[in-house]
């Protein structure tokens, strides 16, 4: 304790449980002897609460919070932050796009898995989120079933567990069921597992760093001038006639590329680069385990559950939800069926194709879909902005 001179926390509570997060900034020692006590630069956490002063123990930070009103008197909340030590300040050696991207996908991610939550993502733990992945399952069916009855339970039980905002008016069954959105809400759970899996990098100096640790995901940014960056660009250029490369980084995510490698070891099937696109917010988790085959079937799976992919950026741009980020990856497509309209996609082990070709899909453009996750990898992720030239 007595090595350090300053300390970067991360979230604390400073409210018995209630729903609100206070950044603490920085904290410095309060004079050259006293190590043990520590003073806040920053931190009004509201117009009656203050941080006064926090005292360190090798273990635990505990919080003395002061209420400023005429019947002032002083609160304790002890804070377990993980141990204080040297290595709690160590700065992880990123590069700045590097961090400022995982700025973007670790701040997406948590707003979305909170977005109308009536419960802390703190409070909630790995096994609740395996119950709530179940009964999403139960629910898909149930509703494909038109079974109201087991719908409504499910729900019901589902946000027992999850709980969030919704509109203090009398509400039909139909109604109920129907604002039930399936794909989102795994969404939701996908975001909120990764975040509690990565909960306790919350608490340290460089959160971010952090993070980025845990994740397991290798980032790497590629210039402007590297061949790989020209060639990808170039390609962007010609394919969506009004697009370019901004950002590139190079992604390696260890479990994903493991079974790629595997499977291309057994089987040598074709293999196309093709294009990927999700909201910011799912970043997170796709990066932390690969793309994967949900349970429940996402938007616009018209050829089942698998996972879909574009030769067009345009096409994989239509389901960023707005970002101008996209993936770059590696796709084994291998015999393709060939498909022009909606179809409930192929076996994992179909004994003769190996993906499927939607032809004139939406927007007119086509897309393909592997069903075995160990036939794809993600090569790069971009950020696409307006070409600068004019195009002849």
């Amino acid at each position: 304790m007595s090595q350090l001179t300053t300390i970067h926390l991360g979230y604390a509570d400073l409210y018995y449980g209630l729903s609100r997060r206070y950044n603490i900034r920085q904290l410095t020692p309060a004079d050259d002897k006293g190590v043990s006590t520590w003073q806040l630069d920053f931190g009004e956490v509201s117009a009656e609460k203050k941080v006064v002063k926090i005292e360190a123990t090798r273990d635990y930070i505990e919080l003395i919070v002061a209420k400023t009103k005429a019947r002032g008197y002083t609160e304790k909340k002890r804070v377990y932050l993980g141990k204080v030590n040297k290595e709690t300040s160590e700065k992880h050696d990123l590069d700045p796009r590097v961090r400022e991207f995982m700025r973007m996908v670790v701040g997406k991610a948590n707003k979305s898995a909170a977005s109308s939550l009536q419960v802390d993502i703190e409070d909630l733990d790995l096994d609740q989120i395996e119950q709530a992945k179940m009964l999403v399952q139960l629910i898909d069916k149930a509703k494909k079933d038109n079974d109201d009855d087991s719908a409504v339970m499910y729900i019901t039980n589902y946000r027992v567990i999850i709980p969030v905002v919704t509109a203090r008016v009398p509400m039909t069954v139909d109604a109920y069921i129907s604002q039930f959105n399936v794909a989102a809400e795994y969404d939701r759970l996908q975001q909120i597992e990764t975040i509690i899996k990565t909960k306790a990098s919350l608490d340290a100096s460089d959160s971010i760093g952090v993070q980025y640790s845990a994740l397991g995901c290798k980032i790497t940014p590629i210039e402007i001038n590297d061949p790989v960056f020209e060639k990808e660009n170039e390609r962007i250029r010609r394919l969506s006639m009004t697009h370019e490369i901004e950002e590139m980084f190079e992604i390696e995510i260890p479990s994903e590329r493991a079974e790629w490698n595997e499977d291309r070891a057994e089987r040598d099937l074709e293999v196309m680069r093709l294009y990927h696109g999700t909201r910011e917010a799912n970043y997170q988790h796709i990066l932390s385990q690969g793309l994967i085959i949900t349970p429940v079937a996402t938007n616009g799976s018209r050829l089942g559950r698998g996972i879909y992919f574009a030769d067009n950026p345009n096409k994989s741009k239509n389901y960023s939800g707005g970002s101008s980020y996209m993936f770059i990856a590696d796709v084994a497509t291998g015999n393709k069926k060939v498909e022009s309209g909606s179809n409930n996609g192929l076996s994992p082990d179909d004994p003769v194709y190996h993906s499927m070709h939607g032809i004139n899909s939406f927007g007119g453009m086509d897309e393909f879909v592997v069903y075995n996750k160990c036939q794809q990898t993600i090569r790069y992720v971009v950020k696409i902005c307006p070409r600068k030239d004019t195009i002849q």
